[in-house]
């Protein structure tokens, strides 16, 4: 799906195992037929799935899921 990166913010945690999980949480806004103005959904991109030339703020993006709703790959758009 067709986002568009409106903000980002670089995370690191430590999960319940103890491992820490490093990513970043992007703010990416959508149109939406039946929204006035953009829809406006966060997603966690872990680092090993962050592009290597990374996303910036106002970037294109295409965001394809896995089965169980998390970020599987995000592609920048040119």
């Amino acid at each position: 799906m067709n986002y568009t990166i409106v903000g980002k913010k670089f995370v690191s945690f430590t999960a319940s195992d103890g491992k820490t999980i490093s990513g970043t949480t992007v703010y990416a806004g959508t149109e939406m037929p039946e929204v006035e103005g953009l829809m406006v959904d966060k997603f966690f991109i872990t680092a090993e799935k962050m592009p290597k030339s990374g996303v910036e703020v106002g970037r294109d993006v295409d965001i394809y899921f896995n089965k169980y709703g998390k970020v599987d790959k995000i592609i920048p758009l040119d």
